[in-house]
């Protein structure tokens, strides 16, 4: 395939995800998680005080790495909801970018990078045959890295926490560029693989300013830098044997075949991740978070629950997925019918061909990397008792579902190019409907579910608190000089900001820090009634509680009862 016909299948699968991504994006989704609100509360704060902090102790504790993009937003188009949410799109689309470059530099693996220098080894018949299968393979690769850009571009469960102000899309994100730029540099020259692989660990460490799953994450570089020992144990037996200097040897090993490569890298990873490390040391509370109290460990019977968040966590993909409104079309299969078939079937591929290899003693680096990270970045859910499954703990698997799944195309219309090449005047015209229905069945499926049938219904609307948005604009109409009571009596975790009240809270602090109303508002607990004042006043509680509007009565017999979308106790 030309580069110019690659450069333009590429560019249009970017505008595929622009546009998935960005189309509505300050209609849908409708309202303003409360968690979602305190990232723009928290970023407004940092903007306003100079103060960035590494972690964000309230809410059960935050990385500061998306709420510092998000200031960033702010600061260039000002606070609204969408200019907190478009941080998620952006970081998205370049997920997509960085997916096409990360599978194109896995499949092309040259034998140098195979071998890692082992150049004084000779091939045996089955790695020759490895060779000319990945020189032919060129073709392929681009292929499998264009399909798993598109499947990844037009995939629900990407666009979904693509347009939500949640820092877990930063996962998928730092994950493929980090393994991108680790790849590259692994099979580069010395002094250019200096910058990949100085990038790789900065993205590694960036990673663990996202979100508590990408913390397993550093496992994958590690189970690569296992493999790369494997392979290069002959090598390092017949150094052995030529019975060289002790200095000599390190000389070969480290400098002549590079692994100094590895130490750039974690140092690199472990430079970027150390500020966060020492907050973690100082608040070891912080570290372990929620997590403790999720944790399979933390049930009657850790092995049965183990068992259990396993099924659940793997039937996720295909038959039952998470059944959270924010988080998916309510326990639909987190992948579409079309691509969930694909990925079993290149997951299946992929064992095989591993065994295949382990048979005939040649490379399986491809397949194994997919496998590692796909079970690896499994384990933040599987590890859980609570919510299984569930798509924002599970988010690290997203990228290698989708290479799993153009691995699967790929091996079908190979098969079906053999079979129909026995009608050579048909099958060029068979093979290229059916790959155009194959593309384009989940891209309209998607494209309904979640601009149509999910934007539209009205479990969304709850689930992202429309209602709080409503009562924050309605407060942000009344004229100034009128004194704004909000009783926040519904559960949630309590924030200091303001004055400890519960979480719910934040949706409406951010309605109100949007158009700078702040002032003049008091938020209460249900039990701080006696703080209200005889003045012009509004008191809206956020939940309708009969015994609250009669205490108000009580206390104010000239106040009345109003009823909006939500109901107003009123005192002239």
């Amino acid at each position: 395939m030309k580069k110019s016909y690659i450069f333009i299948i590429l560019l249009l699968i970017l505008i595929l995800a622009g546009f998935f991504r960005l189309w509505k994006i300050k209609a849908v989704p409708p309202g303003l998680y409360p968690d979602e609100a305190i990232n723009g509360n928290d970023a407004l704060l940092s903007l306003e005080n100079n103060n960035f902090k590494i972690f964000y102790p309230e809410n059960n504790g935050r990385e500061g790495l998306y709420i510092w993009l998000i200031a960033l937003s702010f600061k260039i188009f000002g606070a609204h909801i969408w200019s907190l949410r478009i941080i998620s799109a952006i970081i998205g689309i370049f997920t997509i970018l960085g997916m096409y470059l990360l599978v194109k530099a896995l499949m092309e693996l040259s034998k140098k990078w195979e071998s890692w220098g082992n150049k004084t080894i000779r091939q045996s018949s089955s790695e020759k045959k490895l060779d000319a299968e990945l020189r032919s393979a060129t073709p392929k690769a681009e292929w499998i890295a264009l399909l798993s850009a598109f499947f990844l571009a037009i995939s629900f469960w990407h666009i979904n926490f693509s347009r939500i102000g949640f820092r877990a899309i930063l996962v998928p994100f730092c994950l493929v560029w980090g393994i991108y730029f680790l790849l590259k540099g692994l099979n580069t020259s010395n002094l250019k693989s200096i910058l990949s692989i100085t990038l790789a660990g900065i993205f590694f460490g960036l990673g663990f300013y996202t979100y508590i799953a990408f913390r397993i994450a550093i496992l994958i570089p590690f189970f690569l830098m296992l493999y790369q020992m494997w392979r290069y144990w002959p090598r390092f037996k017949i150094m052995l044997s030529n019975r060289c200097s002790m200095f000599s040897l390190i000389k070969k090993i480290y400098i002549g075949d590079s692994w100094w490569r590895w130490d750039l890298f974690f140092i690199v990873v472990i430079l970027v991740a150390l500020p966060l490390g020492i907050y973690f040391f100082q608040n070891p509370s912080d570290f372990i978070g929620r997590a403790s109290g999720v944790s399979v460990f933390a049930a009657e019977n850790p092995i049965k629950e183990f068992a259990k968040s396993a099924v659940k966590t793997l039937a996720m993909f295909n038959f039952y997925g998470d059944f959270n409104w924010r988080h998916n079309y309510s326990s639909s299969p987190m992948i579409n019918w079309s691509v969930g078939i694909l990925f079993i079937m290149g997951f299946l591929i992929s064992i095989r061909e591993i065994i295949k290899a382990i048979k005939n003693k040649t490379s399986f680096i491809v397949y194994y990397m997919l496998i590692i990270w796909f079970v690896l970045m499994l384990l933040p859910a599987v590890f859980t008792a609570e919510g299984v499954p569930h798509a924002i703990r599970t988010i690290g698997v997203i990228p290698v579902i989708y290479i799993f799944a153009s691995l699967g195309l790929v091996w079908f219309m190979d098969k079906l190019q053999k079979t129909l090449g026995k009608y050579p005047q048909k099958s060029k015209l068979l093979f290229n409907i059916l790959l155009f229905l194959l593309l384009f069945q989940p891209t309209i499926s998607n494209f309904n579910k979640y601009f149509f049938k999910w934007a539209n219904n009205s479990n969304v609307k709850g689930a992202f608190r429309q209602d709080l948005v409503n009562m924050g604009n309605y407060i942000n109409s009344i004229p100034s000089g009128i004194q704004k009571y909000i009783i926040v009596n519904e559960p949630g975790v309590p924030v200091p900001y303001p004055n400890g009240v519960p979480m719910p809270a934040q949706t409406i602090m951010f309605i109100q820090n949007t158009k700078n109303n702040k002032k003049q508002t008091t938020y209460l607990k249900p039990e701080e009634l006696d703080k209200i004042e005889e003045k012009p006043s509004i008191v809206i509680p956020i939940k309708y509680n009969e015994k609250i509007f009669e205490k108000l009565k009580e206390k104010f017999p000239n106040g009345k009862i109003e009823k909006n979308s939500f109901v107003i106790f009123e005192i002239k």
